[in-house]
């Protein structure tokens, strides 16, 4: 059932919590200091040598000539090279459940692909334009793409006795402008889609609502392009960023606006809750990262060093990281409970554009703009171990599967390829291509 209405629940859900980097309320201690209690071994040691010795310094890629390495990510190498798109492809997702991965292009379709077997399963053809991104909701029963075609689409990802998988189960109309991303509530029943205006919209996507895939909300204030929308972890509340400077916090039932956040001085172009929701980060081309307190809505501090737009934030799985990508060409690295800086992974010759951590938060890669590889970088050295290349155009995306035994890249060279450890068991047993024609779903 829904989230509750009544006027507790949100402070209901925050009691006894603390802040990654928020002082810590009524007694209690804090999730990365409860960690390290529980753990006097590895992650003590880690977080020892991260704030003893390296805080403030900066490491700089070295030539690399020897990418073999001892650690199961380090042995990631190219074990299958996805085929079948005919122009770029421009993202990837894989399901919650690890069992499917999904590309779209710039063909106008999406394509299912077996993690097991790495066979097409279904090529998803309804857009009339090039598709941008895919969206998978948390209870894997929704695919969602959105596209240039100004619409999005809601795809079953499971046969039922009414339909079939991969089946185009709506079509979410209403923007006038390029729709650019989507974002579920952690309980899968709304889905935000934000496009080229400045209203993100919100549709009920509950399995058995009779409502279903209508719009219920347009969430309207913002006077600049919506660049980021984000979901609390709780799902009480919803963020905004924009190009107009501000931040919007929505109600997560009643969708009325509750805060606007203000004080970058340029277009916000990200944001991140923390993963227990005691902060949000929001990154600024004004060079700046701000760190705001969800209890009080509050700037509680602001990272500075950066000397160009920072475009995206990141958490690491354990908490004890958050990573900034800028186009000063620099990804820099911070302790997410005293906000420190910790190193500035140097390097780079354009614009870093992503950044993602791998499961386990032993590595961090890292994408920048026009090149045809990823970067590797071991979060307990902060060094570079290998750079993962194998296609003949830029990388346009990558995405870590949710076990972390693989990474997927996607280019404009029209492929995607699998990069995994195949002595991981059971996972990647068989790795042929199989010779079944993938379904062809239409809407």
């Amino acid at each position: 059932s829904r989230r509750s209405v009544d006027g507790g629940a949100q402070e209901r859900m925050r009691n006894g919590r603390t802040g990654v980097g928020v002082p810590a309320r009524r007694g209690t201690t804090s999730p990365i200091r409860q960690a390290r209690d529980a753990d006097e071994g590895e992650l003590a040691t880690l977080v020892a040598k991260v704030l003893g010795t390296r805080r403030g310094s900066a490491h700089q890629i070295q030539p690399v000539t020897d990418i073999s390495g001892k650690g199961s990510t380090d042995k990631m190498k190219q074990t299958q090279r996805l085929e079948g798109h005919t122009d770029w492809v421009r993202a990837c997702k894989f399901s919650p459940s690890d069992q499917t991965m999904v590309t779209v292009s710039r063909d106008n379709t999406a394509r299912v692909w077996d993690t097991k077997s790495w066979k097409c399963l279904a090529v998803l053809k309804a857009h009339t334009d090039w598709v941008r991104d895919c969206f998978f909701s948390p209870n894997g029963m929704w695919l969602v793409t959105v596209s240039h075609d100004c619409t999005a689409r809601a795809w079953t990802t499971r046969s039922s006795p009414q339909t079939s998988a991969w089946r185009c189960d709506a079509t979410l109309a209403g923007h006038n402008e390029v729709v650019r991303s989507a974002a579920f509530s952690p309980d899968s029943l709304f889905l935000v889609t934000v496009c080229n205006d400045t209203a993100p919209r919100v549709w009920d996507a509950g399995l058995d609502s009779p409502a279903r895939w209508t719009c219920v909300a347009r969430l309207a204030g913002h006077s600049g392009l919506v660049m980021a929308c984000r979901f609390s972890p709780d799902g009480a509340s919803l963020v905004t960023a924009s190009f107009d400077s501000t931040l919007r916090v929505w109600d997560g039932v009643t969708w009325a606006r509750l805060q606007t956040l203000v004080g970058h001085t340029g277009s916000v172009m990200d944001c991140q809750f923390s993963p227990a929701g005691e902060v949000l980060v929001s990154t600024s081309n004004d060079a700046t990262i701000r760190i705001w307190d969800t209890d009080c809505w509050t700037c509680i501090t602001m990272l500075t060093g950066h000397t160009n737009t920072v475009r995206r934030c990141r958490f690491s799985p354990n908490g004890l990281w958050l990573v900034t990508v800028s186009n000063d060409e620099t990804v820099r690295v911070w302790e997410t409970e005293s906000w420190n800086h910790v190193t500035t992974l140097l390097g780079h010759n354009e614009a870093v554009l992503r950044a993602v951590f791998s499961a386990d938060s032993s590595h961090l890669f890292t994408l920048e703009q026009h090149d045809n590889g990823v970067y590797m970088w071991a979060t307990g050295t902060w060094k570079l171990t290998r750079k993962l290349s194998g296609h003949s155009g830029a990388v346009c995306d990558f995405t870590m599967a949710p076990s972390g035994r693989a990474l997927v890249t996607v280019s404009t060279d029209k492929d995607a390829i699998v990069w995994s450890d195949k002595t991981s068991p059971g996972w990647f047993a068989s790795l042929a291509m199989s010779k079944i024609q993938p379904l062809s779903v239409t809407a």
